[in-house]
């Protein structure tokens, strides 16, 4: 997890509505996986 999160720190700005938010772009994957993990969950119950 560590050299996944090295090789991909390069930081990213992500816009969405009003928002704007600056973070690496392995956070970025992470949050995007966690998501899809609880929506796919809440739609298979």
């Amino acid at each position: 997890m560590t050299l996944f999160a090295f090789q991909n720190s390069e930081v990213v700005k992500l816009s969405l509505l009003f928002t704007k938010v600056t973070l690496p772009v392995s956070l970025l994957i992470v949050l995007v996986y966690f998501l899809g993990m609880l929506t796919g969950g809440i739609f298979l119950t």
